[in-house]
């Protein structure tokens, strides 16, 4: 029986003291790694070696990453000073990514806003202000990214699947609804479903039916690859 795993693309668990998780995109679909980083460096590295993939995500993981930057400053001038630092730092590992220096300018533009608060008030601010934009870039159109990409991202597919499969995944972190839906149905088409996944998928088929899923993408794709 496969079993479904439920890591989220990018994640932060915790409060301001917390961690920021992500999917290493590198290892799909072969192998889903979670990579943790609870300071700056981890996360520059994984955005310019393409851990981070898609513009959406970039844009997350960047805000995080001003937040991961600025969380240890002691008084509110330092964090001014880390904020400044981050955001250069940040804008150098993927200088030609638009929605990372779209993520810098809000976040700084949120501190500046909220500059005469205590420190810690600021931080708890800029980590708001960071969880507000993940699910503002990452799901657009919530039926076709989120319900989507983490259901197929629980599924084992056979080796001759893995390249469709991925290209998909790719797709669901674009900015590009016809490209998801262009990827999904030729992925369809392609899929051979091994006989140890049909049980599988006809019950997720119910459950997302029973959940309102019935005109998403995902339930789509599902219909299609079970016909």
């Amino acid at each position: 029986m496969v079993k479904p795993i439920r890591y989220k693309t990018i994640e932060w668990v915790g409060g301001l003291d917390g961690q920021l998780r992500l999917i290493d995109q590198t290892l799909l679909p072969g192998e889903c790694r979670v990579v943790t980083c609870e300071e700056i460096e981890p996360l520059w590295e994984a955005i310019r070696n393409l851990r981070v993939r898609g513009a959406p995500a970039i844009g997350v993981a960047t805000a995080y990453g001003v937040v991961l930057g600025i969380r240890k400053a002691p008084t509110t001038a330092t964090l001014f000073e880390k904020l400044g630092e981050a955001c250069d730092y940040l804008s150098r590992c993927r200088p030609t990514a638009v929605n990372l220096f779209w993520a810098l300018d809000r976040m700084k533009r949120v501190a500046e806003s909220v500059r005469m608060m205590p420190v810690d008030a600021i931080k708890a601010r800029l980590l708001a202000e960071a969880q507000a934009i993940r699910p503002f870039l990452l799901h657009p159109q919530p039926s076709v990214r989120l319900a989507a990409y983490e259901f197929l991202l629980t599924l084992y597919y056979p080796d001759k699947n893995r390249e469709a499969l991925l290209q998909l995944l790719q797709n669901m972190l674009s900015d590009s609804e016809d490209a998801i839906r262009a990827a999904g149905a030729r992925y369809a088409d392609q899929a051979d479903v091994a006989a140890e996944l049909r049980s599988f998928l006809l019950r997720w088929q119910k459950t997302a039916q029973g959940q309102g899923w019935a005109n998403t993408e995902s339930f789509e794709l599902v219909g299609r690859l079970l016909n």
